[in-house]
């Protein structure tokens, strides 16, 4: 069985990915036509190419924001240990 990508972004994005905070990480976000630029999404449709762009930003966010909170622990931690 074969499932494709519109299919995994389409579960994604009106699952948990939708009810997530959206927050910019740069100054522009990927869009469908830069993202057709990149080597293999030359062909993707439209719908696809949103939903990519969007999938990709939700999840540089969660990976933003495990980096934040890992970055706060580690620094807790060498506080706490001076004392």
């Amino acid at each position: 069985m074969q499932i494709s990508v519109t299919t995994v972004l389409s579960d994604l994005h009106f699952g948990i990915l939708q009810t997530m905070p959206r927050v910019k990480l740069n100054k522009e976000d990927i869009t469908p036509e830069k993202l057709r630029t990149f080597k293999g999404f030359e062909n993707v449709t439209d719908e696809e190419a949103q939903m990519i762009c969007e999938f990709t930003i939700q999840y540089s966010s969660i990976i933003y924001d495990v980096y934040q909170h890992q970055t706060k622990e580690k620094n807790y931690d060498k506080r706490t240990k001076q004392f």
